[in-house]
């Protein structure tokens, strides 16, 4: 239309009329793509916890977290027999999704349901979650399939404080090692019958959670993952380098088993990985030892996993560099580059809940690796529940990062705040989607954007008392009932926008966060 006016507008000058100046355009605000997944996403044993559809069958449903819950490791003691009702909600959900505008859901599978014991299938298990892939697709939602959400059979790791305790995780280092093998095959005994309803898997989520939690930060009871480990970093290194090697093995059978173009865009299984991306802080940046520590967190965290499944460059003592031998790190295997863990990602997934901060050691006790302080926020300014800070900055500066070191699609497989009333989260959720739709008009490619969570769940060590769903699950409700709030209506009308508008920004971006308590 533009260029008619302006042929128009010259033949009415050469014919000697007065034409009036065409009136300054308001440009549109920019959009999101138009095949942007707008989703959110959840974990297999967050949502579904330990409901077991056959009680009187052989093997009952246990996990590493099961034990972990049942030893009394997580708040208050809780248990999670059922999470969120995922487990039989599963539809009434996508439909939830689908009213808000969704078009997508991250959901994950149960490996301790699938296989309860060594080389024993559970066969109605595997075609449950078909049947759930099933619905999400006729439901409109393009499922995002995680094959990794921190659950294993206790087969492989039974973290119980007796001679029973079993972890695969850390056991010898590499290929050989049971975890990898196991996991592998795993993978290739569900991959056909998922196939025909997935292209996208974050194959491992979230690996330096594990480690960090699990073998580093303190025993049962102490807001710590199974199996517990406290300062344990050789064990930490050991499980570091057997997740590498099985997300190479997974995306391996992956490729060759999935070959099958759901979403028409000529590739069959793409591997990806959701990871914990932190914008990492010195605690003073004017302190030589807190910005050392904060360059070498931000390595360990942000890019050694990346950098070895993209060019086979394996860090075990975390410190950028690959030289140092068995002899050295006291693991099994040399650093150096492994060719089989080489291009073993096609996109990236960034969960960002926001920014970290660091206090030097100078070297110290547990091999020079920094103190990472993420709970020592100041109550006045905004944060979540969980203590975490807001900080929207963060986000858009992960993902210039992400973008200018790796250049590869990304994913925001996770985004959310724990929040009890729904006051924090509508601001949280459009100020970080102003931030990825300017970072995707940045140049960043960016193909899709994950809540956590559609409805609340089971959030590990804390239990039910963290929320974090754009839907409110009344855990007192026999049927679990949801309802929404501000949350969904914000998330929604973005989506229906597909744009984050000055309209939206002036109705849901206040002047500043209800848990902001600064004047």
């Amino acid at each position: 239309m533009h260029s008619r006016l302006t042929l128009l507008s010259s033949l009415l000058l050469l014919a000697g009329c007065a034409v009036e100046p065409e009136p300054p355009v308001t440009p549109e605000p920019s959009s999101f793509p138009d095949d942007f997944l707008w989703g959110s996403a959840s974990a297999s044993w967050q949502a579904e916890g330990d409901y077991d559809p056959d009680p009187s069958d052989e093997y009952p449903v246990r996990s590493n977290w099961t034990v972990w819950a049942e030893r009394g490791c997580v708040l208050d003691g809780q248990t999670n027999e059922r999470g969120s009702g995922f487990y039989t909600e599963y539809a009434n959900d996508f439909a939830l999704g689908a009213s808000l505008g969704t078009n997508a859901y991250r959901l994950g599978i149960d490996w301790a349901r699938i296989e309860p014991e060594d080389d024993v299938w559970n066969e109605a298990e595997l075609q449950h979650y078909v049947e759930v892939l099933q619905a999400a697709v006729a439901a409109g939602q393009t499922p995002m399939l995680t094959l990794h959400h921190w659950v294993v059979p206790t087969w492989i790791q039974n973290p119980t404080d007796d001679d029973e305790a079993v972890d695969a995780l850390s056991e010898d280092v590499g290929p050989e090692n049971r975890f990898v093998q196991e996991f592998e095959e795993f993978v290739r005994y569900i991959t056909p019958a998922v196939a025909p309803y997935v292209d996208l898997y974050p194959i491992l989520n979230e690996t330096f959670s594990v480690i960090t939690l699990g073998y580093l930060n303190g025993p049962c009871g102490s807001g710590a993952f199974p199996p517990g480990g406290f300062l344990d970093l050789d064990r930490a290194r050991k499980v570091h380098a057997n997740y590498l090697f099985a997300h190479a093995a997974a995306c391996k059978a992956l490729r060759e088993l999935d070959t099958e173009d759901v979403d028409g865009d000529g590739n069959g299984a793409l591997c990806g990985a959701a990871a914990s991306t932190n914008v990492v802080r010195p605690m003073d940046a004017s302190n030589p030892d807190d910005v050392a520590a904060a360059e070498r967190i931000d390595w360990i965290y942000n890019h050694a996993f990346h950098v070895a499944l993209l060019d086979g460059d394996v860090d075990l003592d975390f410190d950028g560099a690959f030289t140092s031998t068995a002899l050295e790190t006291g693991i099994p295997i040399d650093e150096g580059n492994y060719p089989e863990l080489a291009d073993t990602i096609d996109w990236i997934g960034l969960n960002y809940y926001g920014p970290v901060r660091v206090v030097g050691t100078g070297g110290g006790a547990l091999g020079g690796i920094p103190y990472v302080d993420v709970d020592d926020y100041q109550p006045s300014l905004p944060h979540s529940t969980l203590g975490f800070a807001i900080d929207v900055s963060g986000f858009s500066e992960i993902i210039t990062t992400f973008q200018e070191r790796y250049g590869l699609p990304m994913y925001i497989t996770e985004n959310g705040i724990g929040d009890e009333e729904d006051d924090d989260r509508p601001m949280f959720l459009v100020e970080h989607l102003d931030a990825l739709q300017s970072g995707i008009n940045g140049g960043a490619d960016i193909r899709g954007y994950f809540h956590w969570s559609l409805t609340d769940n089971f959030e590990w060590a804390h239990g039910f008392k963290e929320r974090f769903g754009l839907a409110r699950v009344d855990y007192d409700s026999p049927s679990l009932t949801r309802s929404t709030g501000d949350s969904a209506q914000a998330y929604s009308e973005v989506i229906a926008a597909g744009a984050v508008t000055q309209e939206i920004r002036e109705r849901w971006i206040l002047d500043k966060y209800p848990s902001d308590g600064r004047p």
